[in-house]
């Protein structure tokens, strides 16, 4: 664990509203309509801190225990604080806008838990910054996304935080959300994947980001054509399975069907958040394809817990037990 002593992550700071009735359309992405629709839900479910990034950053640090620096921009609002109360003071301080409002997110479940649609209104979240006496901070870990990466000013930030990764042991850790098939111009996530600064040493997706990204329906071909520079690639899919590309050779993963699933959103973060934080416990030299297996199948472990809750973060007690079971 030595080898990992600071991690951060610029994201955007969102509350998660989920709701499962009424069968209604989701309104227009301004906040006025948001909270019009919000006020008419019946027995709405409670919201909760949410962000892809943010998620799985958080998750990475509690369960493997590296301090990590989260860089985010709420609303002093009731959303922002409870944002910045369920992430803690462990992650620094929020950046607090004034007169803005906390980004939110409304998701649509359905009876299994998919979901059916979303809205996002950023918000404050799309004027984090990374304040000037900490730009020069040398990291050993960066997370980020594609989301993150199709707002130019936020992508200069990001850079900025990879140019600082420590020279000889530093990672990119990345995830390809924001690549989903309801963006308006797929283009723009190619274009987002494009200007990354830095390979990523290692990469999470699933099959129809992949998809997307590489215009390549067959699950395999676009493990193989994805980013094949990235000494770890790992797809997860619907049907099921894990795909990861270890070095240039492919590892089939299988996963059971979940019996009891309430709500898929959080699963995709604790799978990378925990997978990640079982790696950095080995130097990334003495990385192998069966560490990389035996990671993953722990990041499993956190996402099957994850999707019996509406909660978008385990708690760090139910993190801990994932890190100490056998």
């Amino acid at each position: 664990m030595a080898e990992y002593l600071r991690a951060a992550a610029l994201c955007y700071a969102l509350v998660d509203h989920k709701v499962t009735t009424p069968r209604t359309e989701l309104p227009e992405a301004r906040f006025s309509a948001a909270e019009s629709y919000l006020a008419n839900i019946e027995n709405p479910i409670a919201p909760t801190a949410g962000g892809s990034v943010a998620n799985t950053a958080t998750i990475f640090s509690k369960y493997s225990e590296v301090p990590t620096r989260l860089y985010y921009r709420v609303g002093d609002d009731w959303r922002g604080r409870i944002f910045s109360q369920a992430t803690g003071s462990d992650f620094g301080p929020p950046q607090i806008g004034t007169n803005e409002h906390t980004g939110i997110c409304i998701l649509a479940l359905s009876d299994s838990g998919e979901i059916e649609d979303e809205i996002t209104i950023y918000g404050a979240a799309e004027s984090v910054t990374i304040p000037a006496t900490e730009q020069n901070q040398i990291y050993d870990i960066v997370f980020s996304n594609i989301n993150t990466l199709r707002q130019p000013a936020l992508r200069d930030h990001v850079s900025g935080l990879v140019h600082n990764l420590d020279r000889g042991k530093g990672m990119l850790a990345f995830r390809l959300s924001g690549a989903h098939s309801a963006l308006a111009d797929p283009n723009q996530a190619r274009e987002a994947l494009a200007s990354i600064p830095r390979v990523p040493e290692i990469c999470f997706g699933n099959d129809v980001e992949a998809a997307n990204l590489t215009g390549e329906t067959n699950h395999h071909k676009a493990l193989m054509e994805l980013l094949p520079d990235t000494r770890v690639l790992i797809l997860t899919s619907r049907a099921a399975s894990i795909a990861i590309r270890f070095e240039g050779e492919t590892i089939a993963l299988p996963v059971a069907k979940a019996k009891e699933v309430v709500d898929v959103t959080g699963a995709g973060d604790h799978f990378m958040g925990v997978t990640m934080g079982e790696l950095v416990r080995y130097a990334y030299s003495d990385w192998t394809a069966d560490l990389v297996k035996q990671a993953a199948s722990k990041g499993i472990e956190a996402a099957a817990g994850a999707i019996r809750t509406t909660r978008s973060r385990l708690t760090t007690a139910e993190l801990k037990a994932i890190g100490t079971d056998s």
